[in-house]
């Protein structure tokens, strides 16, 4: 079902293999492959096609005849249910460690712990990520395990959330810049700021500013 549900969606937004893999930044082969049941995609490039073509990833394996529900909206919210539109929604990588770099965010595939759904109008169109909070240095607003979604950015104005790198070690804080120094300030009150100076300034990175925090159960 899969073979025929990918031939399907490429016809109808008209776009060749070519121009298909280019945007996933792989080979017209591989795609040809896909279509010819020789090969099938893993789950990072299964969510790749389903962000593209604004079809659910169950749609896409032919697991449910709805391109805006998962099989599992589907059970719950029974057929009479309102239909969620699927393309107004995007998937982001949620990580657990990730690092900042003269490139933007740094990240293997194997960092991706798990995969978030967001409405697009929650980031605007900037290249956004989910970090998992590891730590209790925010808490009470933000707690260990709680998800943050963070616009990659080099820069933050002062007193905005960021998420950095200094060095080895990815925290979030609140930032300030003061006469050449970098105050972080901490939610917690456990948590004494901390103040950067001289050299370690050069191993600080901005990897991104956060745009919303969303709470874990």
């Amino acid at each position: 079902m899969f073979v025929q549900r990918l031939k399907e969606l490429r016809a109808k937004k008209d776009i060749s293999q070519s121009a298909l893999a280019t945007h996933l930044g792989m080979s017209q082969q591989a795609i040809a492959k896909w279509e010819t049941d020789k090969a099938t995609p893993d789950p990072y490039m299964l969510i790749k096609l389903a962000n593209f073509f604004g079809v659910t990833t169950d749609y896409l394996l032919g697991r449910s005849n709805n391109p805006n529900k998962s099989i599992f909206q589907e059970f719950a919210e029974g057929t009479e249910s309102q239909s969620i539109n699927h393309s107004d929604f995007v998937w982001l990588p949620i990580l657990a460690d990730v690092k900042g770099g003269p490139n933007g965010i740094s990240y293997a595939e194997a960092d991706i712990i798990d995969w978030e759904r967001v409405e697009k109008t929650t980031i605007a169109g900037k290249n956004c990520i989910i970090y998992k909070v590891r730590g209790d240095s925010m808490s009470p607003d933000i707690k260990e395990g709680d998800h943050l979604i963070v616009a990659e950015q080099s820069s933050v104005d002062n007193g905005q959330l960021a998420v950095l790198s200094i060095g080895d070690e990815t925290m979030v804080k609140q930032v300030y810049r003061n006469n050449g120094s970098l105050f972080l300030h901490s939610f917690n009150q456990a948590y004494p700021p901390r103040i950067v100076t001289g050299q370690e300034l050069e191993h600080v990175c901005i990897i991104g500013r956060v745009l919303e925090s969303k709470k874990k159960w």
